[in-house]
């Protein structure tokens, strides 16, 4: 994955006035396509998690399909500080996809 900011390369001098101004951040899932389980035949019930930006965690609702439509936005109030314009610059935001299932009779 890329990190937040594509244009990774400009300098703390182009931010030095952002002075620690509120932002909203806002993060969107959109959907999985082709998640299987392999083995016997099992329903399964993906959903998601992630971290973002001192442990702020999100964790999805439980879907019940195979390419599940989540649609989900979450909106982070930040600090705009040099320690979050290093997190956006270099780091990436990992998503997990975990699915709860239930094996077939």
């Amino acid at each position: 994955m890329k990190p937040f900011i594509k244009n990774a390369e400009k300098t703390m001098e182009e931010y030095k006035n952002f002075g620690g101004k509120v932002y909203n951040v806002k993060v969107l899932i959109i959907s999985a396509k082709g998640l299987f389980v392999s083995g016997p035949p099992r329903w399964i019930n993906p959903f998601f998690y992630y971290t973002f930006y001192k442990d702020q965690e999100r964790y999805s609702n439980i879907s019940s399909e195979n390419e599940p439509q989540f649609q989900d936005v979450a909106t982070f109030t930040q600090i705009y500080d040099k320690a979050f314009h290093k997190y956006i610059e270099n780091e990436t935001l990992n998503l997990y996809i975990l699915k709860v299932w239930i094996q077939l009779k």
